[in-house]
C-alpha cells in the first residue's frame, strides 16, 4: 500500500476586496502571532484528519508571512490588493510553485498530496513527475477553465503571468503537459462565441483537451477515460463543489456539483480506473477562514472524496 505524501502550500494572494475584508477582520479579531496563522491554513485543517498509517505530513513549503491565509497581525499593513498583484506580476506564485517542485522532486517514494490555497501550485507536482519520467492524464475538477490567457479574459493586451486563472495554459505552453493530456470536469464556465476566450479555448480543444461540464453531470453522464494512459494525476479545486454548506472556497462566483451527486459521480468513474494508477494528487482552494466554522462541511466532505481515491486508486 503506497504512502501519500502530504505537502502543504498555505499561499493566498486573492486580490478580492471581499476576500482582504474577511482577513481583516479575522486579524483584528485574533491578532494572530506567525505560529496561530500557520494553524489557520487548508493544510493544518486537513492534515488533522488524515490516518497516519497510510498519510505521512510532511509539513509546509516555506510562503511569505504576509500571504499566509491568516496574515500575522504585524504583516497587517500589507494587506492590500496592490501588493498582492505586485507579487503575481513579479512571478511570486511561480517561485513559489518551483519551490513545490523541487519538494516532489525529492521525495524518494509515496505518491505527493499537495494541499494548497492557490491552484496553481499544481504546476510544480505535475514539472517535477514529468522530471521524474511520468506521464499522467491530468483529471481537473474546477468550476473554472484555468486555461485561458489574462489577456484573453481581460480583453485587452496584458502580460500574461502566472496565475491560478491561467496554470494549465502555462503547463501546456511550458511542454509539462500537452493539451490532449488535459480533462477538466465540472466547469460551469462558458464563453461567449467569438469572444478571446472563446477562441483561446476551440484551438486548446482542437488539440485534443477535453471538458465534461457541470451540467453533463448533472444530466448523470460518466465520461470514459481515454486510452493510453497509465497514470492519472488528480487536481481538485474545492468549488467545483461549492454550495451552501460546504461554501468555503476562495471563489464563489459558480454553484457547484452537490456533493451527494459528486460522491455517486466519483464513485462511477473510479470504476473505469482498472489498471491505472494515481501518481499524484492536490486539494485547492478551499477558504480555512470559513471552513472552521462548525457548520460548514467543507473540509469534512473533501475527506471523504481523498479517503475514496486513496482506497480505490492507490
Amino acid at each position: 500500500m503506497d504512502k501519500v505524501v502530504v505537502i502543504g502550500v498555505p499561499v493566498d494572494t486573492n486580490p478580492d476586496k471581499e476576500s482582504l475584508e474577511v482577513k481583516r477582520m479575522a486579524v483584528y479579531k485574533f491578532l494572530p502571532s506567525l505560529s496561530y496563522s500557520i494553524s489557520k491554513t487548508g493544510y493544518s485543517l486537513l492534515s488533522e484528519k488524515f490516518s497516519s498509517k497510510r498519510f505521512v505530513l510532511n509539513g509546509n513549503v516555506n510562503v511569505p508571512e504576509w500571504l499566509l491565509p491568516l496574515p500575522p497581525v504585524e504583516t497587517l499593513p500589507l494587506l492590500n490588493p496592490l501588493n498582492r498583484i505586485e507579487f503575481i506580476k513579479k512571478g511570486g506564485l511561480r517561485m513559489i510553485a518551483e519551490m513545490v517542485e523541487e519538494s516532489v522532486f525529492s521525495l524518494n517514494d509515496g505518491t505527493p498530496f499537495i494541499i494548497s490555497e492557490e491552484h496553481c501550485m499544481t504546476y510544480g507536482v505535475l514539472k517535477a513527475l514529468k522530471r521524474k519520467g511520468k506521464s499522467p492524464l491530468f483529471l481537473c475538477f474546477d468550476s473554472h477553465i484555468d486555461a485561458i490567457s489574462i489577456s484573453a479574459r481581460l480583453g485587452k493586451k496584458e502580460d500574461n503571468f502566472f496565475s491560478s486563472t491561467n496554470f494549465i495554459l502555462k503547463m501546456i505552453e511550458d511542454k509539462i503537459l500537452e493539451p490532449d493530456d488535459v480533462f477538466i470536469i465540472g466547469s460551469s464556465e462558458k464563453f461567449l462565441k467569438g469572444t478571446p476566450p472563446y477562441r483561446e479555448l476551440l484551438n486548446l480543444k482542437k488539440g485534443g483537451l477535453k471538458i465534461i461540464e457541470k451540467n453533463q453531470i448533472l444530466k448523470g453522464d460518466v465520461p470514459d477515460i481515454p486510452d493510453g494512459y497509465g497514470e492519472l494525476y488528480i487536481s481538485i479545486d474545492a468549488d467545483v463543489c461549492a454550495g451552501e454548506k460546504t461554501c468555503a472556497v476562495r471563489m464563489r462566483n459558480f454553484s457547484g456539483i452537490p456533493p451527494s451527486i459528486f460522491l455517486g459521480f466519483i464513485k462511477k468513474l473510479l470504476k473505469k480506473f482498472k489498471n491505472k494508477r494515481i501518481v499524484g494528487m492536490d486539494l485547492c482552494e478551499i477558504d480555512p477562514l470559513v471552513a472552521d466554522c462548525p457548520e460548514d462541511e467543507t473540509v469534512n466532505f473533501w475527506v471523504e472524496v481523498i479517503k475514496i481515491l486513496t482506497d480505490e486508486a492507490l
